[in-house]
């Protein structure tokens, strides 16, 4: 059997909470959240609360206070009957004889309901009220359980100061870092990784390329004999993510396409404009002389040569150059007793001539001075997308609009205008094909560029950020052979991020 009274309780107790809501929402007037007292024991006077400043708290006798929420020194409605023993009239009523008797402590008594009707009272404060002063006021409902029927109660005007919402905080400053997370780099290792699109995750990483550094006599010099030094080195090197962003596959940007909307195989639908396919990039810049300064600082040359020598030849020297200037040094002391870090002589070539490489019986074994030859560089970092596009624009048909001269498309007017047309007569450019495009561009999404513009569609990262230089300097290096000349002779091998020289002394010729 089903008890109806406990049913229609239920739903009358939904729809009271409905109601709440609903004043709520109307009290917020979509400006401010409002601060809402529910289930206020009551409403009555009480001097420690101040409802004109936002502030409630529901007393119940005495001052006594709590509950959250209710009127602070607004009087309470008398009920039927005048108001309960031991408690103050309210304004306007006569007194019984004797004068006011003082309230006496004791505990807090039961709410007194609205005219003897069971419920509850709420308060919707910083409701819009243009007949305050502040433009806002506090409102005190009686809400009839029940019936669900919200009886206002009392209405008290609001300080503005406590309902119009802080001032926000300034925005923090805007983040140039692609896809607002910073680069991490480390040994001539740049990686930058991108979430910029929910569930999708790409990450480019690039290393700084080695130098080549040749040397003439190869593979060992002779002390008290001049060594040739040539240097170059690749200008730039440039990596994208293996993995895309809202990849798109069956992409033919050789084909014209009749459609301003394509179908990517996997269902993907893009229309005139779309973007897809998206990797992050990041690339390492090589300064050479036509660079400038790089964030105020640039470097003597393109190449800088650490020669290390004897203490009392000197000590360690330093000299720049640039791509493919020859650079000559003396060794007036043997190699004997360094580290043996350098090629080791081919003896079988002691008696026949050999090509440079063959010239290198082991690329270790030889003593050596480490030179050093360190170039410098600055990362970038650029988006390469799939971009769909117009391919082919034609003018459309003379027509009429009666609006007048269309606005931010491309048109031009007719002659011949026919009486029956009162407006603009004329025709627009309308797209009759489209195609792909692939693009490269730093700026698309508005993340800025740390120096001012891009250059080929890539911007510089400030690494000053990071707390470090804006030029990094870099000491891989590859080492072959030299002609006489300082062109190529063998091959380019790696020889722990150093170029050994190994450099014997000249044996004296004894004649009979």
């Amino acid at each position: 059997m089903v008890d109806y009274r406990v049913a229609r309780r239920a739903v009358a107790t939904a729809a009271v909470i409905a109601l709440i809501v609903v004043l709520l929402v109307l009290g917020a007037g979509g400006r401010h959240s409002v601060p809402v007292c529910a289930q206020c024991a009551c409403p009555p006077p009480s001097g420690c609360c101040d409802p004109g400043g936002g502030v409630f708290c529901c007393a119940t006798g005495g001052g006594g206070g709590g509950g959250g929420g209710g009127g602070g020194s607004t009087p309470q409605p008398t009920p039927p009957g005048g108001p309960p023993p031991g408690g103050t009239p309210p304004p306007g009523s006569t007194p019984p004889p004797g004068g006011t008797p003082a309230p006496t402590p004791r505990p807090a008594p039961t709410p007194t309901p609205y005219h003897g009707i069971p419920g509850e009272y709420i308060w919707i404060n910083c409701v819009p009220d243009a007949a305050c002063g502040s433009g806002y006021a506090n409102y005190l409902y009686y809400v009839i359980p029940d019936y669900y029927i919200p009886i206002l109660v009392l209405k008290v005007c609001a300080a503005a100061s406590a309902c119009q919402p802080a001032t926000p905080p300034p925005p923090p400053p805007p983040q140039t870092w692609p896809c607002d997370e910073p680069p991490q780099v480390s040994g001539g290792v740049i990686s930058q990784p991108c979430e910029h699109w929910p569930g999708f995750f790409i990450q480019a990483q690039v290393v700084i390329p080695p130098a080549q550094a040749r040397v003439n006599p190869w593979p060992r010099s002779l002390n008290g004999l001049r060594t040739l030094f040539v240097a170059t080195a690749p200008t730039r090197v440039e990596q994208f993510s293996d993995s895309r962003a809202i990849p798109c596959d069956g992409i033919d940007y050789n084909t014209e396409y009749t459609s301003d909307t394509f179908t990517c195989s996997n269902g993907t639908q893009v229309t005139e404009g779309g973007r897809v396919n998206w990797r992050i990039g990041v690339a390492w810049q090589r300064w050479t002389r036509d660079a400038g300064a790089v964030f105020g600082q640039a470097p003597g040359d393109e190449f800088t040569w650490v020669i290390p020598d004897r203490a009392w030849n000197g000590g360690e020297k330093v000299y720049t150059s640039g791509p493919n200037e020859p650079l000559q040094y003396t060794f007036e002391t043997s190699s004997w007793g360094l580290p043996q870090n350098g090629p080791l002589w081919n003896p079988e070539c002691q008696e026949r001539d050999c090509s440079c490489d063959e010239r290198v019986q082991s690329y270790t074994g030889m003593e050596a001075y480490p030179v050093r030859l360190q170039t410098w560089w600055w990362p970038e970092w650029s988006f390469n997308f799939d971009q769909y596009v117009c391919a082919r624009r034609e003018w459309s048909d003379c027509f009429c609009r009666p609006e007048g001269e269309p606005v931010g498309i491309p048109h031009q007017s007719c002659g011949n205008k026919p009486p029956s047309c009162t407006g603009w007569w004329g025709q627009v450019e309308t797209c009759q094909a489209w195609r792909w495009e692939n693009k490269t561009d730093a700026t698309v999404l508005g993340f800025g560029c740390d120096a001012p513009g891009a250059v080929g569609g890539w911007c510089k990262y400030d690494l000053r950020r990071l707390g470090l230089q804006p030029l990094v300097g870099w000491n891989g290096v590859q080492t072959a052979g030299a002609n006489p000349d300082g062109s190529l002779c063998g091959s380019y091998h790696d020889y722990g991020g150093i170029v050994p020289v190994p450099v014997i002394e000249i044996q004296p010729v004894k004649y009979p």
